[in-house]
């Protein structure tokens, strides 16, 4: 079980979340749900005794992808295959682009050492691991690399016939696929993992493949990487795959629709975000006056899970019903954490002397040892002047000053204070700041 699923259930417990409440928005799964999956395991079990052969899913999915049947390895899961890969291949040694990514979990159960590795710095590292382990598009940022670099990445692997496992299974949802998949007969040295149920919807009913050389293939074959795949799923997929173009380019247009749209709901509640390349986005819980996990469980008391991607929270996008429930959820947290930054402008614009630094707080220092806390939300936000933060995010941008630290010196907290006391409003005040920076 990933990570991810681990900590969803967690919350799930926490909060006794009925599951017909539940908004799983940490899923990045197809939010193009058009098929039941009762109905679709009611019609594959009266298939089930139905003349077919085991390797027709592999068929279907080699002709999905352009490549060979015997290319395909099909497993209950891709955790399934990542283990029966670490067993084959003896691997203690992993370098990862993120630490944070969904296997990080499984592998160090399995007992391997994890490095973090940027692959702008591989060559200098290529002694320290035997198999480096990428996302394309990454599962942790979105970000989508070209063909281009993913072969110049398999390259310097090869100079050391070091083992690339490039996960693959969001890269459907992505307007250009930079897919890699029409390679793998030519690189003895790639393990490419994709994800059927993420790609239709249907997270109940996890069946992950790898595409490989047919001898890597043949060996996790016999190491018995097949044996979690029961006739019923393989039934579903089978049929799934039967009309997958049409599918396919519907999905995608929902997504680029559905982020648009969240895009500009997000921009009009001031919330920073990152938008990635796949199917989510990434948002910053301090938008709303919150570190993660406070922000992760105000949500999940009300039914809504997000994904846990440490200083930010992914969003997996899904229907305009679901991720209207979820803008509702954040406007109102965000108009809290407005009064509540209200009230405390107006309280200490009361006090005599500047409230100096609060040792109490959990978050102290968030700059530095002598700051002054009097201004824990800035009362000049947004100031749109590029010396003190900057605009984030691609597409709709928003403004973050995450590196500011001005209002907390000491000096400047107790004069922004005075001409709060004197009435002065919120541009002369920044006029002020400005000029003796």
């Amino acid at each position: 079980m990933s990570a991810e699923r681990r900590d969803t259930l967690n919350l799930i417990r926490k909060f006794k979340i009925p599951l017909n409440e539940l908004t799983d928005f940490s899923s990045y799964s197809n939010p193009n749900r058009t098929s039941d999956p009762t109905w679709l395991l009611f019609e594959a079990s009266l298939e089930i005794y139905s003349p077919s052969f085991p390797e027709e899913l592999e068929e279907a999915i080699a002709k999905f992808h352009g490549v060979e049947p015997e290319e395909v390895i099909v497993a209950g899961s891709l955790s399934e295959i990542l283990r029966a890969i670490i067993f084959l291949f003896g691997i203690r040694r992993i370098g990862m682009e993120d630490i944070h990514s969904e296997f990080s979990a499984e592998l160090e159960e399995a007992g391997c050492e994890i490095f973090e590795i940027s692959p702008d710095s591989l060559e200098k590292n290529l002694d320290n691991f035997e198999v480096f382990i990428l996302s394309n598009p990454s599962t942790v940022t979105g970000k989508l690399r070209k063909k281009e670099e993913i072969a110049e990445i398999l390259r310097e692997l090869s100079s050391k016939n070091l083992l690339l496992i490039l996960d693959e299974s969001l890269i459907e949802f992505s307007t250009s696929s930079e897919s890699f998949s029409q390679e793998i007969s030519r690189e003895s040295n790639l393990i490419i993992l994709k994800s059927l149920d993420k790609l239709f919807g249907l997270d109940g009913l996890p069946l992950g493949y790898a595409l490989a050389q047919r001898e890597i293939c043949r060996a996790l074959k016999n190491v018995g990487v097949e044996r979690g795949v029961d006739a019923v799923r393989r039934k579903i997929y089978l049929h799934l795959l039967d009309d997958i173009s049409g599918y396919l380019e519907e999905s995608r247009e929902m997504v680029e629709k559905e982020k648009r749209w969240m895009r500009f709901e997000l921009k009009k509640l001031s919330a920073a975000f990152i938008e990635s390349e796949a199917n989510f986005i990434l948002i910053d819980p301090s938008s709303f006056g919150m570190s993660s996990e406070e922000l992760l469980e105000t949500l999940a008391e009300e039914g809504i899970i997000l994904r846990y991607c440490g200083n930010l929270l992914g969003i997996g996008l899904r229907s305009r019903e679901e991720n209207e429930r979820l803008i509702n959820h954040l406007r109102r947290i965000s108009e809290r954490s407005e009064a509540l930054a209200l009230r405390w402008f107006r309280e200490i614009s009361k006090e005599e002397k500047p409230i100096g630094p609060r040792t109490s707080c959990s978050y102290y220092p968030c700059h530095f040892e002598s700051q002054d806390c009097t201004f824990c939300f800035c009362p000049l936000y947004p100031c749109g002047n590029e010396r003190l933060g900057e605009f984030v995010g691609s597409g709709q941008k928003v403004w973050s000053c995450v590196r500011c630290d001005v209002v907390h010196r000491p000096e400047i907290a107790k004069e922004l204070l005075r001409m709060m006391r004197e009435g002065k409003n919120r541009e002369e005040m920044l006029e002020w700041l400005i000029s003796i920076l």
